[in-house]
């Protein structure tokens, strides 16, 4: 548990998808606790600790107390979908509860 106000550092990895490793594929996501309090990262805006992790790093205070969520939306290259990506989103618990 960390208390509102820590800055924290949170390891993003997705599971290889096809041939493509994280470095190879666009991707953000949107951290939160309350949908209304966010902080929405681009990979651009994250460090890349390896091509199949990167690490963003948040402020606890812009999103509130209780349990972090990160919802990840992945663009895949794939032909049959219009603008030549397919959307992959998932979201999921960072295991990271925010208290006072």
């Amino acid at each position: 548990m960390s208390s509102i106000g820590t800055q924290l550092k949170v390891n993003i990895h997705i599971e290889r998808l096809g041939e493509y490793k994280m470095s190879d594929i666009d991707f953000d996501c949107l951290f939160y606790v309350f949908p209304n309090r966010s902080i929405l990262l681009y990979k651009k805006d994250m460090i890349k600790a390896d091509d199949d992790n990167y690490v963003a790093c948040i402020d606890s205070s812009k999103i509130g107390q209780g349990a972090v969520m990160v919802k990840v939306t992945a663009y895949i290259p794939d032909a049959d979908f219009e603008g030549g990506f397919r959307k992959e989103v998932e979201t999921v618990y960072t295991g990271i509860t925010i208290s006072r």
